[in-house]
Parts: C-alpha cells; sequence; structure tokens
C-alpha cells in the first residue's frame, strides 16, 4: 500500500470513530496549495465583515461612471472622428486626416495649376515678342531693300525700250546689250513690286492688329465705366470726352490711343472735380448777398432793445450819455 493509499484509510477510520478534527485536516490536506491558507484564525461564518455594509451603501465612483458615460457616448457616435465634405456638388463623410491630405494636395495642385499658367502666359509672350522681333527684322531688311532697288531703277527711269531696241536693230552688238540691261531693269521691276507689296501687307497687318486691339481696350474701358462710374450714360462719356479736349487740350486720335479703365477713370475724376469747383465759384457770391441782406432786414425790423438808464451801471450810464450828445451834435 503506498502512502498516499495509507493517509487516506487513517483519514477515514479517524471520520468514523467520531474525531471532531478529522474532516478539518482532510481539508486542509486536500487543499493545501490551492487556497494557499494561512494559519490565522479563520472569521465567523454568522458575523458580517466589517465596512461591507458601509461599501455597499455607498454611491459608485463619479469619475468612473463618467468614464462609463463617455464611453458609451463614443459608442453611440459612429461619425466620430469624420467631417463633411463637398465634392462635385455631393456631401460625403470622410475620417479628418484624409481631409486635410486632400485639402493640402488641392490646395498644392491649384498653386501648381496657376504656376503652369503663368508659365505658360509668359512663355506665349515671349514667343509673341520674339515673332515681333524677327517680324521687326525682316520688315527692316525689306525697307533697306526696296531703298537699293528703288535706287537702282533710277538709271533706267529715261529709257524708251521700244525706241532703243529699234535703233539697235542693224547693230546687233549694241542690240545684244541693251537686251541685257533690259532685263536687268525687268528683274528689279519684279523685285520691287515682291518687296513693296510684303511691306504693304505687313503695314495692313499692323493697322488691322491695332484697330483690334483698340476696340479691345476700348470696350474694356467702356465695361469698366458701365460697372464702377456711378450715373454713366454715353451723354456723361460725351462731357468727359469734350472736358479732356478743351481744358485739358487732348485730341481725340490722342484720347482713343490713350483710353483705358485707369485713364478713364483719372479723367472722371478730373471732370468732376471741375464741376465741384464751379458749384462753388457760382454759389459764394450768392451766399454772401443772401447773407448781407438778412443781416439789414434784421436790424430794421428788430431794433436792439434800450435798457432803462435807471438800470445801468454808472459805466453804461456814461456811455449812453456820451452817445446822446453825439447824436445831437
Amino acid at each position: 500500500m503506498s502512502l498516499e493509499q495509507a493517509n487516506a484509510v487513517e483519514a477515514s477510520s479517524d471520520l468514523s470513530a467520531g474525531n471532531p478534527n478529522a474532516e478539518s485536516n482532510d481539508l486542509e490536506t486536500r487543499f493545501a496549495g490551492i487556497l494557499d491558507l494561512d494559519s490565522s484564525p479563520a472569521p465567523e461564518a454568522d458575523k458580517p465583515i466589517e465596512g461591507a455594509e458601509d461599501a455597499a451603501d455607498q454611491p459608485e465612483d463619479p469619475e468612473l461612471e463618467a468614464t462609463v458615460e463617455g464611453e458609451e457616448e463614443a459608442e453611440a457616435d459612429p461619425w466620430a472622428g469624420y467631417e463633411d465634405f463637398e465634392f462635385d456638388g455631393k456631401s460625403y463623410k470622410i475620417p479628418t486626416e484624409l481631409k486635410d491630405g486632400y485639402l493640402r494636395q488641392a490646395d498644392y495642385s491649384r498653386k501648381t495649376a496657376e504656376t503652369a499658367e503663368r508659365a505658360r502666359q509668359v512663355e506665349a509672350k515671349e514667343q509673341e515678342l520674339e515673332r515681333r522681333s524677327v517680324r521687326s527684322q525682316e520688315e527692316f531688311a525689306a525697307s533697306v531693300e526696296l531703298h537699293q532697288v528703288t535706287q537702282a531703277l533710277q538709271q533706267f527711269k529715261d529709257i524708251d525700250w521700244a525706241n532703243e531696241f529699234q535703233s539697235k536693230l542693224n547693230d546687233p552688238l549694241a542690240y545684244q546689250e541693251l537686251h541685257s540691261r533690259k532685263v536687268v531693269f525687268d528683274q528689279l521691276r519684279e523685285r520691287y513690286q515682291q518687296v513693296a507689296g510684303y511691306l504693304n501687307n505687313v503695314s495692313a497687318e499692323r493697322e488691322a492688329q491695332a484697330q483690334q486691339d483698340t476696340a479691345k481696350r476700348l470696350e474694356a474701358t467702356r465695361n469698366f465705366a458701365m460697372k464702377e462710374i456711378k450715373g454713366w450714360t454715353p451723354d456723361l462719356d460725351g462731357k468727359i470726352t469734350e472736358f479732356a479736349m478743351k481744358d485739358l487740350g487732348f485730341s481725340r486720335d490722342t484720347l482713343l490711343n490713350a483710353y483705358s479703365p485707369e485713364i478713364y477713370k483719372t479723367l472722371h475724376l478730373a471732370y468732376l472735380g471741375k464741376q465741384t469747383l464751379e458749384r462753388q465759384q457760382t454759389a459764394k457770391p450768392s451766399q454772401t448777398a443772401s447773407k448781407a441782406k438778412t443781416t439789414t432786414l434784421s436790424a430794421k425790423s428788430n431794433p436792439p432793445a434800450q435798457k432803462d438808464p435807471a438800470d445801468m451801471s454808472e459805466d453804461e450810464f456814461f456811455a449812453y450819455r456820451e452817445a446822446q450828445i453825439a447824436r445831437r451834435k
């Protein structure tokens, strides 16, 4: 028989013999190391634990309750951390981080597009300036060539080719020489027509472009006047133009070439200033005369009240007497 079996038999015999400590010793042996029982006496079963009722009656910790409520609220809001976002006329719920990132990306894209547009405009202006520069150089070279061709044609201006050829019929060498000169003359005349035609076309294109630019500038000026100048009418426009020509000495062509929203605004302000000065100068004499007339009538209709000499002071009485004496004299 093993030791454990012997102990079990002994415990059973003790229990059956009525040993009062047998059941307790058996429990300690069976559960030792699980409950970690110590040697201190166990509390009585029917005696309440001190402070247990007070702890049961006390309300729950408010901080714990707030934490629980906060957790319940957080769980109740499924869109916490999301924001409304408008895109293409529709509203969406997206995380805040994504919205901020998208806005930064959109701002970056917008600035990139603006930079690209400015670069495109600058490049277009540079190309236009380069084209005009090349055109100007070509036009200048054509003008120089036209002048040279014109000078070369001067030596043939007095030649009657028909009579000259008729006179050289019997002289083959002279006839051949005259024919060579006629070929040169024809080439010069053809070149003159080509260069002169090119310059005429350039001039016509420049004039047409200038007219288009003037029309656009005047249209922009008119739109500005209709929108920004209160009470603007074609009649007011005529008055401003007349003021600029008569009072400021501008010609009509100068105004047409100079009109822009900024220039027109300046002329309008100058016109208003002149109108204000004229009204002030016209109103001054009238107001002065009216004031003088009012003062005279007031003096006649409301003479100053005469103080009783009995109520006068000594100085007032002497002044009153001197005035009487002066009037009698």
